[in-house]
């Protein structure tokens, strides 16, 4: 799991609706910082750096994202956050980096959990959740009222997970429940070039705006399906349990 350059961007604006006051975020998996020293300093200012370091364990981890042609290091994504006013607690159900709080999304979440966080980041954990509706749920209680979840999950990754999921599941879940979805649902494309070449590589990233709940198609090269993730940001309005949507297709010709 990692957080890229987009996923900064989102995060950045996100936190500026949470005022000066302390922001507390849970991000569900460790998100390994996947940002060059650019993108960090036009996003949040150069001086920023100055407070930053590279994990020890980079060279490990740039592997394990086939990434080690693309950036020098990987900087410590918690370190992160706090100079940018953000308290981050990683929830995952494996200490894979060590700083885990141990939680199995596919069963209801500790108490101590309810209600505490600002900011929910999924950054492609759901998917890995076999009772998701359950995982959906967990991440409603763990917000607060005003709490906002950013999902990136994806659209299209062949078992890379459970499940990929489209933007109807969003839109029908969090609308019928009485939330807010606050961005437009997006899909999100990842290019690396170069991937072999050190001096090189590149990455890309493309996106384009989705329909909540009408058919589309993805755009491809001819030969093959590329992957697709999928991107949104809900708010949270309500501590009201959710109820399980009817896809709004099956609304419309008056099953509900």
């Amino acid at each position: 799991m990692a957080i890229l350059d987009i996923h900064l961007d989102v995060l950045k604006k996100i936190k500026s609706l949470k005022g000066q006051g302390p922001v507390k975020m849970a991000s569900l998996g460790y998100p390994d910082l996947l940002c060059s020293k650019k993108s960090i300093s036009d996003l949040f200012g150069p001086d920023i750096i100055n407070d930053l370091s590279f994990r020890p364990d980079s060279e490990k981890i740039l592997r394990w994202h086939a990434y080690e042609n693309i950036l020098p290091g990987v900087y410590e994504t918690s370190q992160f956050f706090r100079t940018i006013g953000i308290e981050l607690i990683i929830l995952d159900i494996a200490q894979i980096r060590g700083v885990e709080i141990i939680v199995d999304l596919n069963n209801p979440i500790q108490k101590s959990l309810e209600g505490i966080f600002d900011i929910i980041f999924d950054g492609g954990t759901v998917e890995h959740c076999f009772n998701i509706p359950q995982a959906m749920v967990n991440i409603l209680s763990m917000l607060k009222i005003g709490g906002h979840i950013y999902h990136s999950n994806p659209l299209v990754m062949l078992n890379h997970g459970f499940y990929n999921l489209n933007p109807t599941f969003y839109s029908d879940f969090y609308i019928d429940n009485g939330h807010k979805l606050v961005t437009p649902i997006y899909a999100i494309e990842r290019n690396v070039e170069n991937r072999e070449d050190k001096d090189n590589a590149t990455v890309s990233i493309q996106s384009f705006e989705l329909p909540n709940t009408k058919r589309f198609s993805l755009p491809n090269d001819g030969k093959y399906v590329s992957e697709f993730s999928i991107q949104v940001v809900a708010e949270k309005t309500s501590d009201n349990y959710p109820s399980w949507p009817v896809q709004t297709k099956y609304k419309r010709q008056g099953l509900r």
